[in-house]
């Protein structure tokens, strides 16, 4: 039997009110799916891997449990140096399937879509900008709405560059950054760094989502969906990859495929052990509860360099 749908995962501020409503029509049993017009207490179960802003969005579904007495929400954050995908999985065949959860993009629209409902009709896929909603279109329905935009690169530490006279405005390709990474190696005892990088090769979406995809995606026109549906790939830029994965790995705290998430960010970068990470701006939260002024005034991004796409920094939407 085909299951209720449900909703695809929400955390921004402005669609907090459309939590409660999806809870309303979530599935039938002791409370949950009941009508909130009976008086009945609607429980709305959300499971979601953004880690990084884990306090907030407690904080703000306190905020809505008091003035909405009769919604209780649940939030489990699973993500950091945990399989968000292995776990959502093990929620549903366990027979605990949220009510709304996070999809990362057609593949994952696809293996659960008997879950999720159409919100083609909602203000939010209304005022989405465009594009933002195209991995999660099947036909004419919209089976997800997007919370965030990021964008990844190079995190650098602004102060350990200028220690070692690098402009990271002239680290434009592969050959740039190589020489700045040289000399930041060169200086590691005066500059007070462990290494250069801390490569979080441990969490398979750092190489993967994030970096792999960079040099995969100009042979399916930087489009998500071309590449979804796309049968074979040439890997074009493998040799671009490997450098540059190497280069990383040679001038990174060691061993790196047992440095998780957490490690890179909060123990070696915000403590500033480390020069770069290979990270996106959702780690401004954990560099700032680390440390304010650092996260404040003292990190910028860099472009990981793509031969013919220099100069761009991936971003998109969740």
């Amino acid at each position: 039997m085909r299951k209720k749908k449900r909703f695809w995962g929400l955390v921004s501020v402005f669609l907090i009110s459309s939590l409660a409503l999806v809870g309303c029509s979530g599935s039938e049993g002791e409370g949950k799916g009941k009508d909130n017009a009976s008086g009945d207490q609607v429980t709305v179960d959300i499971f979601q891997f953004k880690v990084e802003i884990k306090d907030q969005f407690e904080n703000l579904v306190e905020v809505y449990e008091k003035e909405n007495p009769d919604v209780k929400i649940n939030v489990k954050t699973v993500g950091g140096g945990n399989d968000y995908g292995a776990s959502l999985k093990t929620a549903f065949s366990s027979g605990e399937e949220p009510d709304i959860f996070n999809v990362g993009g057609p593949s994952a629209v696809e293996e659960y879509k008997d879950y999720l409902a159409d919100v083609s009709d909602t203000d939010a896929a209304k005022i989405a900008l465009e594009g933002t909603l195209d991995t999660v279109r099947n036909g004419d329905e919209v089976l997800g709405l997007p919370f965030n935009q990021e964008g990844y690169g190079l995190i650098y530490n602004k102060r350990i560059f200028k220690e070692a006279g690098i402009n990271p405005d002239e680290i434009i390709t592969f050959d740039d950054l190589e020489n700045a990474v040289e000399s930041l190696d060169s200086q590691k005892k005066k500059l007070g760094i462990d290494a250069v990088f801390a490569l979080a090769a441990k969490e398979k979406w750092v190489i993967g989502n994030h970096l792999a995809n960079i040099f995969f995606a100009p042979e399916f026109n930087n489009d998500a969906i071309e590449a979804f549906n796309g049968k074979t790939i040439a890997f074009e830029k493998s040799d671009e990859l490997k450098r540059h994965l190497d280069l990383e790995n040679k001038y990174s705290v060691q061993p790196v495929l047992s440095l998780d998430y957490s490690q890179q960010v909060e123990q070696l970068f915000s403590l500033e052990k480390v020069a770069i990470i290979q990270q996106g701006n959702w780690v401004y939260n954990s560099i700032y509860d680390m440390d304010p002024e650092l996260a404040e005034n003292n990190i910028g991004i860099i472009p990981v360099p793509v031969e013919g796409l220099e100069g761009h920094i991936p971003a998109g939407q969740q």
